[in-house]
C-alpha cells in the first residue's frame, strides 16, 4: 500500500452499524461495536441469502439524526433470531469474511444485548453512522440508549 493511499484511508470516516434501544439498556455495551459489521455487511447478507438464512438487512434502520417521527423499531426477539443466524454464518464461512474473530465477538455482544432487551421488552433500531461523533444520536424525546 502506498503512503498516500494509507494517508487517505486514515481520513475516511469510519462507518459503524449498531443498535439503538428504545429505553436505557446500560449493560448493552454495543455502541463501540459496528465497524467490522459495516465492513462485512454485504458479504453477511450475500452469505445468508446463498444459504437460505435470514439476512441482517431484514432488520430496520432509522435515519440519523434520530427523531421521534423517524424511528422504526424492531422487535428484540426478531433481532435475537437474526443475530443467531449471523453468528452461524460467521462460524461456517470464516474464510469469506474480514476479521472473522472480531466480527463474531461484535455479533455475540449485540446478541447478548438483544437478549436483555427481549427479557425487558425493549425495542431497538439499527443505525448506520460515519465517524466517531455521537451528537447525531441524540433522540429528541430522550430515554433511548446506544
Amino acid at each position: 500500500m502506498s503512503l498516500s493511499k494509507w494517508f487517505w484511508d486514515l481520513l475516511k470516516p469510519v462507518e459503524k452499524i449498531h443498535p439503538y434501544y428504545e429505553k436505557t439498556l446500560p449493560e448493552a455495551e454495543t455502541f463501540l461495536s459496528g465497524e467490522i459489521i459495516a465492513k462485512n455487511w454485504d458479504q453477511l447478507n450475500n452469505l445468508a441469502e446463498a444459504n437460505g438464512l435470514i439476512q441482517f438487512s431484514s432488520l430496520r434502520f432509522s435515519p440519523l439524526p434520530l427523531s421521534a417521527e423517524g424511528l422504526v423499531w424492531n422487535n428484540p426477539g426478531d433481532g435475537v433470531f437474526v443475530l443467531e443466524e449471523q453468528v452461524k454464518i460467521v462460524r461456517e464461512h470464516r474464510e469469506n469474511l474480514c476479521e472473522p474473530d472480531i466480527l463474531e465477538t461484535e455479533l455475540e455482544r449485540i446478541l447478548l444485548a438483544l437478549g436483555l432487551a427481549r427479557r425487558r421488552n425493549i425495542r431497538f433500531t439499527l443505525v448506520r453512522r460515519f465517524g466517531n461523533s455521537t451528537n447525531r444520536l441524540v433522540w429528541e424525546a430522550g430515554g433511548g440508549s446506544i
